[in-house]
């Protein structure tokens, strides 16, 4: 648990997701989802017949106000609309919260 108290987020993330899957010999095809995966993009995205949808998380929104602030009702959000429309959610942690690198 120190080790998350130290370097916050990005390794919650890799204890929580754990290690890159191995390549697959066949090709996904995926799209970005933008800064948010919202209802109408997963929709489309599931229309377009596409399996794959890459959506960052945002450090600053899920660690706000420093290393044990927790607020994931927006990643909560992109992987239920992800699951209700069968797309596999690929996450990418993106950014530093401000308190994190002052």
């Amino acid at each position: 648990m120190k080790l998350v108290a130290r370097f916050g987020l990005p390794l919650a993330m890799i204890l929580t997701l754990g290690a890159p899957a191995a390549a697959s010999a066949g090709m996904a095809t995926g799209v970005n989802a933008g800064p948010y995966l919202d209802s109408a993009t997963a929709k489309a995205i599931n229309a377009a017949s596409i399996s794959r949808v890459r959506a960052p998380v945002f450090w600053r929104d899920v660690q706000p106000t420093g290393p044990d602030s927790w607020v994931w009702e927006g990643t909560d959000e992109q992987v239920r609309l992800a699951a209700q429309h069968s797309l596999v959610l690929d996450v990418v942690l993106a950014g530093s919260p401000e308190w994190a690198i002052s």
